[in-house]
């Protein structure tokens, strides 16, 4: 991910063809809908879909987690960060983990 440019200049993901070594813009961050200035690696669940943060935008204008599903190309707002519930401007990286069979 880039925390500037792309279309917007809020960031993008991206991703990068080991054969032909070009990249391909797969998200752009439309500001406040989307989130802005992702600031972590992308997480990869058990679910096969990518977690990540961004810095700013959002409802509260303090972040998002979003969801990203590279079968489908789908991407989903999980979260917008308020400040008081849940914190604001997350900084780092998600930790996922696998759940086992009981």
């Amino acid at each position: 991910m880039t925390s500037e440019g792309g279309k917007y200049n809020s960031g993008c993901v991206f991703n990068l063809n080991r054969d032909s070594g070009k990249l391909k813009i797969i998200k752009n961050f439309e500001i406040q809908n989307e989130g802005k200035r992702p600031c972590s690696d992308l997480c990869l669940a058990n679910n096969g879909k990518f977690y990540g943060m961004t810095r700013e935008g959002g409802l509260y204008n303090l972040g998002i987690l979003f969801e990203w599903d590279p079968s489908t190309n789908v991407y989903i707002k999980k979260l917008d960060f308020n400040g008081t519930e849940n914190g604001s401007r997350p900084m780092g990286s998600l930790i996922c983990f696998s759940r086992r069979e009981q």
